[in-house]
């Protein structure tokens, strides 16, 4: 088998209630978790690092280039570095002289309001029927936004993430699911009542009004941009009105600005070459905002990610390289494909 040593977004199923080791590991992972900032990132990057070199190094979850020397070479040297002995040529004695690598507890504060995390503007909490709800009005670095946190019964979390614009236009489409509900007669074969998505730059919502055996629900889902497991709240049909009341009284008084410290982010687009598809997407997280290129094929994906303020460098290396081809004659035609993706 051959393939690429890459990053796999940490997935688990959402009906079961996340423990203290998936906490953990969205922690380390997930940059919109309740704890990511409690770790720089020197911190965590080394930690994940120390991960790797202990479990994953020559082990079963390795997947092989097609030249492994290099690979070999390292993984052997990183062994050796974590357990290394020494003959004493005197007694004869062996003498363990490995790094030791040590965890010790460190007391951390969560970044406050005055420094660059999150600020708490207003939360509401409702009760309907078995489940308890929060909306909260935060902003940080990036902006304002309204957090929406489901508890269950069973004292499961689940949580949405939703801009001050995206919030309005979910509010506005709260009535015209409460009207639908209302007027409803006949259940439809697949249980999907009404429908809609909601898309604000690379996030999209998708809101489903449904009936199971405990009765009809508005099940609202949220992508991640990275991939991994979708993030999904139900509301009872018979509080969506609750519920938007709710949503309108923190609109109306927080607006529904976005407050954004950046200006919009670019659409998307793709370029098709050949049998490969380049996707260009430009998103931002906690460390700024960043350009991924992804080449796509039938069975294989890989991405690269560009740090904006290298764009210039990036952009001045590839015009090199294409002055470069037309001097000798071997650059080919433009391609006209390159469309926007919604």
């Amino acid at each position: 088998m051959k393939g690429r040593i890459c990053a796999q977004m940490y997935s688990f199923d959402q009906s079961f209630q996340a423990y203290e080791k998936d906490s953990f590991v969205m922690m380390l992972l997930i940059d919109d978790s309740d704890h990511y900032c409690l770790y720089s990132d020197t911190e965590r990057e080394e930690l994940l690092f120390c991960i790797f070199k202990h479990i994953c190094l020559g082990g079963k979850l390795c997947q092989f280039e097609d030249n492994v020397e290099p690979y070999l070479d390292i993984t052997k040297n990183i062994y050796k570095d974590l357990i290394s002995v020494q003959k004493n040529s005197e007694t004869k004695e062996l003498n363990i002289i490995s790094h030791v690598f040590k965890i010790s507890a460190k007391t951390v504060m969560l970044e406050t309001p005055e420094g660059s995390g999150e600020q708490e503007l207003a939360t509401k909490t409702l009760q309907i029927q078995s489940k308890r709800l929060y909306l909260d009005v935060k902003q940080n670095r990036r902006g304002r936004f309204i957090k929406i946190a489901e508890v269950c019964a069973g004292g499961r979390k689940s949580r949405l993430l939703l801009a001050m614009s995206t919030a309005a236009e979910f509010r506005d489409y709260l009535t015209d699911f409460s009207e639908h509900y209302a007027s409803l007669d006949n259940l439809p074969e697949d249980g999907k009542l009404k429908s809609e998505t909601m898309i604000k730059d690379n996030r999209r919502y998708y809101l489903d009004l449904k009936e199971n055996q405990r009765g009809r629900f508005l099940r609202v889902a949220q992508t991640r941009p990275r991939g991994g497991p979708r993030s999904q709240i139900a509301i009872p049909a018979q509080g969506m009105i609750e519920f938007r009341d709710a949503l309108t009284d923190l609109l109306d008084e927080f607006g529904t600005d976005d407050h954004e410290g950046q200006s919009e982010l670019p659409e998307s687009k793709y370029l098709r070459v050949e049998n490969k598809v380049f996707y260009f997407d430009v998103g931002s997280n906690r460390r700024g905002v960043y350009l991924r290129v992804s080449e796509v094929r039938s069975n294989y994906r890989t991405a690269v990610t560009i740090p904006e303020r290298s764009w210039g460098r990036f952009r001045d290396m590839l015009s090199e390289f294409v002055a470069g081809s037309t001097q000798a004659g071997t650059v080919a035609e433009a391609p006209k494909d390159v469309k926007e993706t919604k």
